[in-house]
């Protein structure tokens, strides 16, 4: 009796585990038979292109899936999350950790324009910041495609006019790390500096952080008349006319406009001499990273929004690198003829309102 007894507990044992068993068969079957299906309803997955932009149009509309292969983890990357969309596909998302080093399968989507993106550091890539760009990309799982927002001590944005408007307004002041993807750009002044000026380049130009990087605090300031540029700690800030609303970098400048002076550096253009009038005179001094930047429209006589010291250079009054010019007002012209002459090329313009030309190079007359 106890015999069979035990034989029954052992059979009904044995049934049990062979439910069990048969049971986790079916699972890993359907399991398999569901894997089979997806694979054979998604194809084989793409090699991606360098670039989002060179997704094919017709592919943009929706979710895009492609391979990332080890090699294609190269080239440039602007943004944090979202990304422009000259970026590098596989890079970004390397960035982004929708991929290791050893590649993978991303699915990436389109995403409106932003008016900024951020740098940041991540998985072993660093990203650049960059200003409007008017298509995005994101990959799924990995961000929502909204456009990135600046935040206390966080990343600095490229340019200062890029903070919300609380960090605008006179006596704001705002504190964000400046990452070696953002020490570039162009800025416009000394201690003082235009809105539309790059924090971190100006942050270097100041002597507030060397050039690999670190945190800035930035404080709003009032518009002036006149920005002067210098050569400071390896950067060149260049000069700029009046603006309307201007920063500085705290322990770095006191927020009060410059006076432009006869006989110190040249401003950017004749109209932003002080009373710039047809009988002006300004001597100022021009060298050669100065008549790098701006335009000059006509020959001989330039137009009152021309670049002076490219505008010296292009009268050849810039042999030696650096001269102090003298600039004198004239008429304005009902045209203006470009030319190219010692490697500078001026542009033809049509009226304006007022001109100038240097002493010893002309008389001030309109072009016949």
């Amino acid at each position: 009796m106890r015999n069979r007894r035990l034989w029954t507990s052992v059979l009904v044992a044995a049934a049990g585990l062979l439910l069990a068993v048969t049971a986790c068969n079916k699972k890993k079957a359907a399991s398999d038979e569901k894997k089979t299906k997806e694979a054979v309803a998604q194809p084989p997955a793409l090699p991606c292109p360098a670039t989002y932009r060179k997704v094919p149009a017709d592919k943009q509309a929706a979710a895009f899936r492609c391979e990332c292969k080890p090699a294609g983890v190269k080239g440039a990357v602007w943004g944090d999350g979202i990304y422009t969309a000259d970026s590098s596909i596989c890079r970004a998302a390397l960035h982004a950790g929708a991929i290791t080093a050893k590649g993978g399968i991303v699915t990436v989507r389109r995403a409106k324009g932003c008016r900024f993106y951020l740098s940041s550091s991540k998985n072993g890539i660093m990203t650049h910041a960059w200003g409007p760009f008017k298509t995005s990309f994101f990959f799924d799982g990995k961000g929502n495609g909204t456009c990135a927002e600046a935040k206390p001590n966080g990343p600095c944005p490229l340019k200062y006019a890029y903070l919300p408007a609380t960090a605008q307004k006179p006596g704001a002041e705002w504190t964000c790390q400046c990452l070696r993807g953002s020490l570039f750009g162009l800025s416009w002044g000394v201690d003082l500096y235009t809105t539309d000026s790059s924090i971190c380049k100006a942050a270097v130009h100041a002597g507030a952080i060397p050039k690999t990087g670190g945190k800035v605090t930035v404080v709003a300031a009032a518009g002036c008349d006149y920005y002067p540029g210098a050569m400071r700690n390896g950067v060149r800030s260049m000069p700029w006319g009046k603006f309307r609303t201007s920063f500085f970098i705290k322990g770095k400048g006191d927020g009060k406009c410059k006076v432009l002076k006869q006989g110190e550096a040249c401003p950017a253009r004749f109209k932003d001499v002080p009373k710039a009038g047809p009988k002006t005179k300004w001597t100022c001094t021009c060298d050669a990273a100065a008549a790098r930047f701006g335009t000059v429209y006509g020959s001989g006589t330039y137009t009152a929004d021309s670049s002076i010291c490219r505008a010296a250079l292009h009268a050849g009054l810039l042999k030696k690198g650096k001269a102090k010019v003298t600039v004198v007002g004239a008429p304005g012209c009902p045209k203006y003829v470009g030319s190219v002459v010692n490697n500078i090329s001026s542009r033809s313009w049509k009226s304006y309102s007022l001109s100038f030309y240097f002493k010893g190079k002309g008389k001030g007359k309109c072009p016949k």
